[in-house]
């Protein structure tokens, strides 16, 4: 699976050379690196291999004849993808949190939206839309 995680930091890297700058990262290169990583590059990067899991799951069928991935394996199943969304939940309740976001309602109404973003991902996979 280390293509999965090497395309996911890639992308989380990328994503945070644009956004790094509003966030005062512009000369912090370190900020790029892993084991460097803070809360929210984790997130980030939780949010994407979440996303990589479910998609999995959805292709497996088309998958079976064409290419070994993690679903197939048995190395990710239903309980780990549960495991790591509410895992993504909490991550995302406690950035609110250490972003002084204390009103219950706006920390739901992120949560929810973060859980509509999942499920319109789901639904763009089922269909094709997103590949």
């Amino acid at each position: 699976m280390g293509f999965r995680s090497a395309g996911i930091e890639a992308a989380i890297s990328g994503m945070w050379y644009v956004v790094g700058p509003f966030l005062g990262l512009d000369d912090d290169l370190e900020a790029f690196h892993q084991q460097e990583w803070n809360a929210e590059q984790k997130w980030m990067a939780d949010t994407s291999l979440l996303m990589q899991m479910i998609d999995d799951w959805i292709d497996q069928d088309e998958d079976l004849e064409v290419r070994s991935t993690a679903v197939l394996s048995g190395d990710w199943h239903p309980v780990g993808i549960q495991n790591l969304y509410q895992k993504t939940i909490n991550d995302l309740t406690m950035l609110l949190n250490q972003n002084r976001v204390r009103n219950d309602t706006v920390r739901r109404l992120f949560v929810d939206l973060y859980t509509d973003y999942i499920y319109t991902g789901l639904d763009a996979m089922k269909c094709g839309i997103a590949l």
